[in-house]
């Protein structure tokens, strides 16, 4: 199964009404909080926007009409394949690109993270982390569905 996508990275943290609640803020801890995010989400925008527009979608099979022959339609992927050139290290081009935005997010996130740990009191930091993970979990868990799904989907 390749790697699954921590929603936050995409996402961002918890909006401030939802950290309000997840962290229980105070107001003046909200206020601070409130700066920390806008400019998290503003500084990241592009490239989340950029990462989500090259994430594999999922098929809808109730949308999909199957080949004549029975055999699974490859022709998407076939398409994306030809239509990017060869990037640095062999990747395509486009692919290259989403991962250097990744990494960038990842980065931005890790900064994010440590500045909210200043923030937070200890048991706060702690339910933001638990949200976090949890927020991680489902993602896993649906990652692991849709993975199951499409081996099923190829088995037939």
């Amino acid at each position: 199964m390749r790697r699954v996508v921590d929603p936050v990275i995409l996402d961002g943290p918890p909006v401030p009404d939802s950290m309000v609640v997840i962290a229980r803020l105070d107001s003046a801890m909200a206020a601070r909080y409130v700066r920390l995010y806008d400019h998290l989400m503003e500084r990241t925008q592009a490239d989340r926007d950029s990462v989500r527009a090259h994430q594999p979608r999922p098929r809808d099979p109730l949308h999909e009409v199957p080949p004549a022959d029975g055999a699974p339609d490859r022709s998407r992927d076939r398409g994306l394949d030809r239509r990017m050139g060869p990037g640095a290290g062999g990747m395509p081009a486009e692919v290259q690109d989403a991962q250097n935005r990744m990494n960038r997010l990842e980065l931005q996130q890790q900064n994010f993270d440590e500045a909210l740990k200043d923030l937070l009191a200890k048991d706060q930091w702690n339910r933001y982390r638990d949200w976090r993970e949890a927020r991680r979990a489902e993602a896993r868990r649906l990652a692991k569905e849709a993975a199951a799904r499409r081996e099923r989907r190829e088995d037939r």
